[in-house]
């Protein structure tokens, strides 16, 4: 007996060193994948309405204005009211807004009554410029006072004189002395562009395209007929999601902060996209390229010891690992009092390994195997010739490259549907020059891969960037 136990001793030790226990499955992940450390960068205009500048007059009270006095027999009486709403347009660069407003000028001289309702505009043009910290200003301010001719008599005429010196003197004043102090920060104006930014965009397959708008660069506004038009570039750290996760996303809520550069240069858009991808979406291909029917022979080529059939997979990661339980049935050749027979196995092969990315597809490297079968002796019998095993079917254990590649490319090109930036449809237009993938690791039950997208993205009127 002794002699048996030393004579099986060795085969004990041999089966042990092959048969390597399978790490535990990662719990499954909930949180958005995490983004890439490199900044990327997205070229942009945004626009603000005159209206928004002309709100800042139309909200200022500006009491109205009394004068009156005699000369000579005549009493008279001038009143300067706001009529109308503030009417901003653009002239010659800068940017005018035309206040209204309604004078009534009185006279009464030997019980007889003059009533004269006149209109009258204040119009205020300036030049939009941008602080270095980011604040809209309205510089050089300029008033121009236009009345109605009141066309009277003698000393009659001195009520035009009253009306244009209170307009001039003391309404214009007020406004260019307001004009003049008006800051606007630059974040508040592109706040809708960076929110519809911050959304996430859907794509195919339950996936979504965020680009987390980090900080910005403007450049000096430029007066267009109907806003300010603000050249920039974001900075921001996308991602692409499958499935998408509408989580919220707290850095993406943060104020976004702004640059002011004299000149605005558009570097190349250089993306790195971390595509978070469900192994549920990559477990039929990797199923359909294992499981052909076909069954695996066992042992050295003309050497009968038994074949292997895989019947299905599933796919789980791992600390880093890509794990692939195996479905399998199949014979084993076995022996019982020297007489060989074959023996039926069934059961479940777990092969696990890192995924590593090369020119043409994902692979795994560093490839284990363990096996869950319903007989123990035909387990170790199998664990004798696992690392033949291991090496069959992890050469199987192929993603192609480009199924992902394109997965990347849809959503880079996604991004080109009009942005919807407070109702306003903004143009989207997408440059592809390159598109690969670097790197790829397993982790939270989905396959994070990080894919270089090198062009360019531009988002709104950017032909005059």
């Amino acid at each position: 007996m002794r002699r048996l136990l030393l004579l099986l001793l060795p085969l004990a030790l041999s089966a042990c060193t092959l048969h390597v226990v399978a790490p535990e499955p990662d719990v499954r992940t909930l949180q958005p994948v995490e983004p890439a450390a490199e900044t990327s960068f997205i070229a942009a205009v945004a626009r603000l309405p005159f209206v928004q500048l002309a709100g800042l007059v139309e909200r200022y009270a500006l009491a109205p204005v009394h004068r009156d006095g005699e000369s000579g027999l005549v009493r008279w009486s001038v009143d300067v009211t706001r009529a109308g709403i503030v009417t901003p347009r653009s002239d010659n660069g800068a940017l005018c807004l035309l206040v209204p407003f309604r004078v009534l000028a009185r006279a009464q001289a030997f019980g007889s009554n003059l009533d004269k309702a006149l209109n009258a505009d204040i119009d205020l043009c300036a030049q939009p410029a941008l602080s270095p910290n980011g604040d809209l200003h309205l510089n050089g301010v300029v008033a121009r006072v236009s009345l109605q001719n009141l066309n009277l008599p003698g000393p009659l005429s001195l009520l035009s004189n009253v009306a244009v010196d209170a307009l001039q003197n003391l309404l214009a004043r007020q406004l260019t002395d307001l004009i003049s102090k008006v800051s606007l920060p630059v974040a508040s104006a592109v706040a809708p562009m960076t929110a519809a930014m911050n959304r996430p965009m859907p794509l195919q397959q339950q996936a979504c395209l965020k680009l987390r708008a980090q900080g910005i660069t403007a450049t000096q506004p430029e007066v267009d007929p109907s806003a300010l038009r603000l050249a920039i570039v974001v900075a921001a750290l996308p991602t692409v999601e499958q499935p998408c996760v509408l989580a919220a996303d707290v850095a993406t809520q943060l104020p976004v902060a702004i640059h002011v550069a004299r000149e605005l240069s558009v570097p190349e858009t250089r993306l790195l996209l971390p595509i978070g991808i469900s192994l549920d979406a990559v477990r039929a291909q990797t199923e359909k390229q294992l499981v052909t029917g076909r069954p695996l022979p066992l042992g050295k080529p003309g050497e009968d010891r038994g074949w292997i059939q895989l019947d299905g997979i599933r796919l789980d990661s791992a600390k880093g690992a890509l794990l692939m339980h195996v479905r399998v049935h199949g014979e084993i050749a076995d022996s019982f009092l020297w007489i060989p027979i074959h023996r039926k196995i069934e059961g479940e092969f777990i092969i696990w390994g890192v995924p590593e990315v090369t020119p043409t597809e994902i692979h795994l490297t560093d490839v284990h195997l363990d096996m869950q079968t319903d007989d123990r002796l035909v387990e170790l019998a199998v664990a004798l010739k696992n690392a033949d095993l291991t090496a069959q079917i992890a050469a199987q254990v192929r993603i192609p490259r480009d199924g992902i590649e394109a997965q990347a490319r849809t959503a880079v090109l996604g991004l080109a549907q009009p942005l919807d930036v407070d109702g306003q449809k903004l143009p989207v237009r997408i440059e592809i020059k390159q598109l690969t993938v670097e790197r790829v690791r397993a982790a939270g039950q989905r396959l994070e891969v990080l894919v270089r997208f090198v062009g360019q993205i531009l988002i709104g009127a950017t032909d005059r960037i």
